[in-house]
């Protein structure tokens, strides 16, 4: 394999693990973000604020949804490379084939919807039902 096209596989590689880790981190944040709003809900017997908290929690699970089909569409271009012609040099392509549509592939991952929406059923129960 030519040195330069491992060079392109290990950049590609890098972006894959700094999209991966952005998606992990996001998560960490949604869910810290979101137990901070209902705190301050159920302290201030605001129940308005659950709908705030909701819509923190949908707009994280658009934004991991985002990061993870960033990452799929990165994973196709290094499969693309990874599967180049041996003798010729790489390019250093780094934009990714647009082979997923926004966050849609992202949207049916199992790392995205169960956890989100999981939390998103808990705060509609909490806000329509706040005495149970």
């Amino acid at each position: 394999m030519h040195e330069t096209r491992v060079n392109h596989l290990n950049m590609i590689q890098g972006t894959i693990n700094r999209l991966a880790s952005q998606a992990s981190s996001m998560k960490g944040f949604a869910f810290t973000a979101v137990g901070l709003i209902t705190a301050i809900a159920s302290q201030a017997k605001a129940p308005n604020l659950y709908l705030l908290a909701m819509a923190v929690a949908v707009l994280f699970m658009l934004l991991d949804a985002t990061y993870l089909t960033l990452e799929k569409r990165y994973r196709d271009l290094f499969n693309e490379v990874r599967k180049g012609e041996i003798e010729t040099p790489p390019d250093f392509n780094m934009t990714p084939p647009k082979t997923h549509t926004w966050f849609w592939y992202g949207l049916q991952s199992w790392s995205v919807w169960p956890a989100y929406i999981s939390v998103i059923l808990v705060l509609v129960i909490i806000w329509r039902y706040p005495f149970l």
